[in-house]
Protein backbone atom coordinates (compact mmCIF):
# COMPACT_ATOMS: atom_id res chain seq x y z
CA UNK A 1 0.00 0.00 0.00
CA UNK A 2 2.90 2.35 0.67
CA UNK A 3 3.69 2.21 -3.05
CA UNK A 4 0.31 3.76 -3.95
CA UNK A 5 0.89 7.48 -4.50
CA UNK A 6 -1.21 10.04 -6.45
CA UNK A 7 1.30 10.34 -9.29
CA UNK A 8 1.60 6.57 -9.81
CA UNK A 9 3.12 3.33 -8.55
CA UNK A 10 6.18 4.57 -6.67
CA UNK A 11 9.08 3.62 -4.46
CA UNK A 12 7.99 4.00 -0.83
CA UNK A 13 11.39 5.50 0.04
CA UNK A 14 12.41 7.88 -2.76
CA UNK A 15 8.88 8.34 -4.17
CA UNK A 16 10.09 7.88 -7.75
CA UNK A 17 7.85 6.10 -10.23
CA UNK A 18 8.19 2.35 -10.66
CA UNK A 19 7.72 0.81 -14.10
CA UNK A 20 6.02 -2.60 -13.64
CA UNK A 21 7.28 -3.68 -17.08
CA UNK A 22 10.78 -3.74 -15.66
CA UNK A 23 9.79 -6.10 -12.85
CA UNK A 24 10.34 -9.84 -12.52
CA UNK A 25 8.39 -12.78 -11.15
CA UNK A 26 9.51 -13.90 -7.69
CA UNK A 27 8.57 -17.42 -6.58
CA UNK A 28 7.24 -17.92 -3.05
CA UNK A 29 7.53 -21.67 -3.42
CA UNK A 30 11.02 -21.89 -1.98
CA UNK A 31 11.01 -25.69 -1.83
CA UNK A 32 9.62 -26.20 -5.33
CA UNK A 33 6.91 -28.50 -3.96
CA UNK A 34 3.87 -26.91 -5.61
CA UNK A 35 1.94 -29.10 -8.04
CA UNK A 36 1.41 -26.19 -10.45
CA UNK A 37 2.42 -22.57 -10.88
CA UNK A 38 0.10 -19.78 -9.73
CA UNK A 39 0.58 -16.08 -10.39
CA UNK A 40 -0.69 -13.11 -8.40
CA UNK A 41 -1.42 -10.18 -10.70
CA UNK A 42 -2.35 -6.99 -8.80
CA UNK A 43 -4.30 -4.40 -10.76
CA UNK A 44 -1.54 -1.84 -10.10
CA UNK A 45 0.72 -3.80 -12.48
CA UNK A 46 -1.51 -3.75 -15.56
CA UNK A 47 -1.63 -0.88 -18.03
CA UNK A 48 -5.28 -1.09 -19.08
CA UNK A 49 -6.59 0.29 -15.77
CA UNK A 50 -6.02 4.06 -15.49
CA UNK A 51 -4.15 5.25 -12.45
CA UNK A 52 -6.21 8.36 -11.75
CA UNK A 53 -9.53 9.73 -12.90
CA UNK A 54 -12.85 7.90 -12.56
CA UNK A 55 -13.96 5.75 -9.63
CA UNK A 56 -12.84 2.69 -11.61
CA UNK A 57 -9.24 3.94 -11.65
CA UNK A 58 -6.64 2.76 -9.15
CA UNK A 59 -6.81 5.98 -7.14
CA UNK A 60 -10.59 6.00 -7.39
CA UNK A 61 -10.72 2.56 -5.81
CA UNK A 62 -8.07 3.54 -3.26
CA UNK A 63 -10.22 6.47 -2.13
CA UNK A 64 -13.61 4.72 -2.21
CA UNK A 65 -13.12 1.01 -1.52
CA UNK A 66 -13.09 -0.38 2.03
CA UNK A 67 -9.54 -1.41 2.85
CA UNK A 68 -10.35 -5.13 2.78
CA UNK A 69 -11.86 -4.83 -0.69
CA UNK A 70 -8.93 -2.74 -1.97
CA UNK A 71 -6.40 -5.29 -0.69
CA UNK A 72 -8.34 -8.25 -2.09
CA UNK A 73 -9.38 -6.91 -5.48
CA UNK A 74 -6.72 -4.34 -6.38
CA UNK A 75 -3.57 -5.52 -4.61
CA UNK A 76 -4.49 -9.24 -4.78
CA UNK A 77 -3.50 -9.56 -1.13
CA UNK A 78 -5.31 -11.05 1.86
CA UNK A 79 -6.48 -8.56 4.45
CA UNK A 80 -6.80 -9.88 7.98
CA UNK A 81 -6.37 -7.46 10.85
CA UNK A 82 -8.04 -5.95 13.88
CA UNK A 83 -10.83 -4.52 11.70
CA UNK A 84 -12.70 -7.79 12.31
CA UNK A 85 -14.95 -7.00 15.30
CA UNK A 86 -14.96 -10.55 16.63
CA UNK A 87 -12.68 -13.59 16.46
CA UNK A 88 -13.38 -17.25 15.82
CA UNK A 89 -12.20 -18.07 19.34
CA UNK A 90 -14.71 -15.63 20.82
CA UNK A 91 -17.47 -17.17 18.72
CA UNK A 92 -16.50 -20.69 19.79
CA UNK A 93 -16.56 -19.63 23.43
CA UNK A 94 -20.08 -18.24 22.96
CA UNK A 95 -21.30 -21.69 21.87
CA UNK A 96 -22.70 -23.94 24.61
CA UNK A 97 -21.22 -27.42 24.03
CA UNK A 98 -24.27 -29.01 25.73
CA UNK A 99 -26.85 -27.13 23.64
CA UNK A 100 -27.95 -28.51 20.28
CA UNK A 101 -29.94 -26.75 17.59
CA UNK A 102 -33.61 -27.42 18.44
CA UNK A 103 -35.16 -29.06 15.38
CA UNK A 104 -38.09 -30.81 17.10
CA UNK A 105 -39.49 -28.26 19.56
CA UNK A 106 -42.24 -30.63 20.66
CA UNK A 107 -39.53 -32.79 22.24
CA UNK A 108 -38.03 -29.96 24.32
CA UNK A 109 -40.40 -29.24 27.21
CA UNK A 110 -38.27 -26.31 28.46
CA UNK A 111 -39.44 -24.26 25.47
CA UNK A 112 -42.93 -24.06 26.98
CA UNK A 113 -41.65 -21.68 29.64
CA UNK A 114 -39.88 -19.41 27.12
CA UNK A 115 -41.25 -16.44 25.19
CA UNK A 116 -39.73 -17.37 21.87
CA UNK A 117 -38.97 -14.72 19.26
CA UNK A 118 -37.59 -14.84 15.73
CA UNK A 119 -35.69 -12.76 13.21
CA UNK A 120 -35.75 -12.94 9.43
CA UNK A 121 -33.24 -11.39 7.06
CA UNK A 122 -34.62 -11.73 3.54
CA UNK A 123 -32.23 -12.60 0.74
CA UNK A 124 -32.64 -11.80 -2.94
CA UNK A 125 -33.30 -14.63 -5.35
CA UNK A 126 -31.14 -12.84 -7.93
CA UNK A 127 -28.01 -12.85 -5.75
CA UNK A 128 -26.12 -16.09 -5.17
CA UNK A 129 -24.45 -14.54 -2.12
CA UNK A 130 -27.56 -13.24 -0.34
CA UNK A 131 -29.68 -15.79 1.51
CA UNK A 132 -32.80 -15.62 3.61
CA UNK A 133 -31.99 -16.68 7.18
CA UNK A 134 -34.40 -17.44 10.03
CA UNK A 135 -33.27 -17.28 13.66
CA UNK A 136 -35.35 -18.35 16.67
CA UNK A 137 -34.31 -17.67 20.26
CA UNK A 138 -35.36 -16.29 23.64
CA UNK A 139 -34.23 -14.26 26.61
CA UNK A 140 -33.87 -16.48 29.67
CA UNK A 141 -33.72 -15.59 33.39
CA UNK A 142 -30.50 -13.73 34.04
CA UNK A 143 -30.74 -11.72 30.83
CA UNK A 144 -28.99 -14.05 28.40
CA UNK A 145 -30.34 -14.29 24.86
CA UNK A 146 -30.12 -17.90 23.67
CA UNK A 147 -30.29 -18.81 20.00
CA UNK A 148 -32.14 -22.11 19.65
CA UNK A 149 -32.69 -22.62 15.93
CA UNK A 150 -31.39 -21.23 12.64
CA UNK A 151 -32.09 -21.99 9.00
CA UNK A 152 -30.53 -20.66 5.80
CA UNK A 153 -32.67 -21.02 2.67
CA UNK A 154 -30.65 -22.27 -0.30
CA UNK A 155 -31.18 -23.82 -3.71
CA UNK A 156 -34.80 -24.80 -4.36
CA UNK A 157 -35.75 -23.11 -1.09
CA UNK A 158 -34.76 -19.72 -2.52
CA UNK A 159 -38.28 -19.22 -3.88
CA UNK A 160 -39.89 -16.35 -1.89
CA UNK A 161 -43.30 -18.05 -1.77
CA UNK A 162 -41.76 -21.23 -0.34
CA UNK A 163 -39.80 -19.20 2.21
CA UNK A 164 -42.84 -17.31 3.47
CA UNK A 165 -44.87 -20.50 3.90
CA UNK A 166 -42.03 -22.39 5.56
CA UNK A 167 -41.24 -19.54 7.95
CA UNK A 168 -44.94 -19.28 8.85
CA UNK A 169 -44.93 -23.01 9.67
CA UNK A 170 -41.80 -22.62 11.80
CA UNK A 171 -43.29 -19.67 13.72
CA UNK A 172 -46.34 -21.77 14.57
CA UNK A 173 -44.33 -24.92 15.30
CA UNK A 174 -42.08 -23.10 17.77
CA UNK A 175 -44.97 -20.96 19.10
CA UNK A 176 -43.02 -17.78 18.37
CA UNK A 177 -44.56 -14.72 20.04
CA UNK A 178 -42.93 -12.04 17.88
CA UNK A 179 -40.94 -12.17 14.65
CA UNK A 180 -38.86 -9.20 13.52
CA UNK A 181 -38.29 -8.96 9.77
CA UNK A 182 -36.02 -6.97 7.50
CA UNK A 183 -38.15 -4.39 5.71
CA UNK A 184 -35.61 -3.59 3.00
CA UNK A 185 -35.88 -6.61 0.70
CA UNK A 186 -38.87 -8.11 2.46
CA UNK A 187 -41.69 -5.56 2.35
CA UNK A 188 -43.93 -7.79 0.23
CA UNK A 189 -42.97 -11.01 2.07
CA UNK A 190 -43.65 -9.35 5.43
CA UNK A 191 -47.19 -8.43 4.38
CA UNK A 192 -47.98 -11.99 3.30
CA UNK A 193 -46.34 -13.48 6.40
CA UNK A 194 -48.39 -11.17 8.64
CA UNK A 195 -51.59 -12.26 6.90
CA UNK A 196 -50.75 -15.91 7.57
CA UNK A 197 -49.61 -15.77 11.21
CA UNK A 198 -51.30 -12.58 12.38
CA UNK A 199 -50.30 -8.92 12.23
CA UNK A 200 -49.60 -8.84 15.98
CA UNK A 201 -46.80 -11.43 15.62
CA UNK A 202 -44.82 -9.53 12.98
CA UNK A 203 -42.75 -6.38 13.39
CA UNK A 204 -40.50 -4.73 10.82
CA UNK A 205 -37.03 -3.24 11.08
CA UNK A 206 -35.28 -0.84 8.76
CA UNK A 207 -31.68 0.22 9.31
CA UNK A 208 -30.25 3.71 9.25
CA UNK A 209 -26.89 5.30 9.87
CA UNK A 210 -28.51 8.64 10.70
CA UNK A 211 -30.93 7.93 13.55
CA UNK A 212 -29.15 8.64 16.85
CA UNK A 213 -31.10 6.28 19.11
CA UNK A 214 -30.40 2.58 18.99
CA UNK A 215 -34.09 1.93 18.22
CA UNK A 216 -36.87 4.32 17.25
CA UNK A 217 -40.47 3.34 16.58
CA UNK A 218 -42.70 5.06 14.04
CA UNK A 219 -46.31 4.37 14.99
CA UNK A 220 -47.83 5.66 11.71
CA UNK A 221 -45.58 3.38 9.64
CA UNK A 222 -45.53 0.58 12.20
CA UNK A 223 -41.77 0.23 11.66
CA UNK A 224 -38.73 0.23 13.94
CA UNK A 225 -35.79 2.24 12.63
CA UNK A 226 -32.53 1.04 14.14
CA UNK A 227 -29.05 2.46 14.12
CA UNK A 228 -27.28 -0.38 12.37
CA UNK A 229 -23.83 0.38 13.79
CA UNK A 230 -25.03 0.67 17.39
CA UNK A 231 -27.08 -2.51 17.25
CA UNK A 232 -24.45 -4.60 15.45
CA UNK A 233 -21.94 -3.44 18.07
CA UNK A 234 -24.36 -4.64 20.75
CA UNK A 235 -24.55 -8.06 19.10
CA UNK A 236 -20.75 -8.36 18.82
CA UNK A 237 -20.16 -7.18 22.40
CA UNK A 238 -22.97 -9.34 23.75
CA UNK A 239 -21.47 -12.38 22.05
CA UNK A 240 -18.01 -11.65 23.43
CA UNK A 241 -19.43 -11.27 26.94
CA UNK A 242 -21.59 -14.41 26.52
CA UNK A 243 -24.78 -12.45 26.98
CA UNK A 244 -25.73 -13.95 23.61
CA UNK A 245 -25.28 -17.72 23.45
CA UNK A 246 -25.46 -20.19 20.58
CA UNK A 247 -25.80 -23.97 20.23
CA UNK A 248 -22.62 -26.05 20.06
CA UNK A 249 -19.99 -25.05 17.50
CA UNK A 250 -20.70 -27.87 15.05
CA UNK A 251 -24.35 -26.83 14.83
CA UNK A 252 -23.65 -23.09 14.69
CA UNK A 253 -20.41 -22.60 12.76
CA UNK A 254 -21.94 -22.25 9.29
CA UNK A 255 -24.08 -19.37 10.54
CA UNK A 256 -21.48 -17.74 12.77
CA UNK A 257 -19.12 -17.52 9.78
CA UNK A 258 -21.35 -14.64 8.67
CA UNK A 259 -20.27 -12.72 11.77
CA UNK A 260 -16.63 -13.28 10.81
CA UNK A 261 -17.42 -11.90 7.34
CA UNK A 262 -18.16 -8.48 8.84
CA UNK A 263 -15.43 -5.88 9.20
CA UNK A 264 -15.21 -2.36 10.57
CA UNK A 265 -14.83 0.39 8.01
CA UNK A 266 -13.74 3.82 9.27
CA UNK A 267 -14.50 6.86 7.16
CA UNK A 268 -11.42 8.97 7.83
CA UNK A 269 -12.95 12.26 6.65
CA UNK A 270 -16.20 11.99 8.62
CA UNK A 271 -14.56 10.17 11.54
CA UNK A 272 -17.35 7.62 11.71
CA UNK A 273 -17.27 3.83 11.84
CA UNK A 274 -19.67 1.42 10.22
CA UNK A 275 -19.81 -2.29 9.46
CA UNK A 276 -19.51 -3.79 6.01
CA UNK A 277 -18.79 -7.10 4.30
CA UNK A 278 -17.34 -8.19 0.97
CA UNK A 279 -19.95 -8.92 -1.74
CA UNK A 280 -18.99 -12.60 -1.84
CA UNK A 281 -19.07 -12.98 1.95
CA UNK A 282 -22.65 -12.73 3.24
CA UNK A 283 -23.68 -11.36 6.61
CA UNK A 284 -27.30 -12.56 6.42
CA UNK A 285 -27.13 -14.76 9.53
CA UNK A 286 -25.66 -11.84 11.50
CA UNK A 287 -28.60 -9.64 10.51
CA UNK A 288 -31.11 -12.41 11.30
CA UNK A 289 -29.60 -12.87 14.77
CA UNK A 290 -29.82 -9.11 15.33
CA UNK A 291 -33.51 -9.00 14.33
CA UNK A 292 -34.31 -11.93 16.64
CA UNK A 293 -32.42 -10.25 19.49
CA UNK A 294 -34.26 -6.97 18.91
CA UNK A 295 -37.60 -8.79 18.81
CA UNK A 296 -36.70 -10.34 22.16
CA UNK A 297 -35.97 -6.93 23.64
CA UNK A 298 -39.35 -5.67 22.46
CA UNK A 299 -41.19 -8.78 23.67
CA UNK A 300 -39.77 -8.86 27.20
CA UNK A 301 -39.19 -5.12 27.54
CA UNK A 302 -35.44 -5.04 28.14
Amino acid sequence: ESNILPHGLSCSVCKKLINPKNGQWISYDREGSAAFAGFRIPQVLVDWIPWDGPDSSIMGKYKNYPKEKFYNEVLALPYDNASCPITMLELREACDPYLSMVRKPEEVSELNAMRLVAGVDWGTSKDDNAFTVLTIGAFIPGGQFVVLYMKRYRGNESDPIYQVNDIAEKLDLYKVQLCGCDRGYGFAQNRVLAQIVGEERITEFQTSGVVKQAMQYSAPAGVWTINRTIMMSEIFNGTKQKRIVFPNWDDSKDYLQDMLNVYQDVHEHLKVMNYDHAPNKPDDAMQSIMYAYLSGKIEVGV
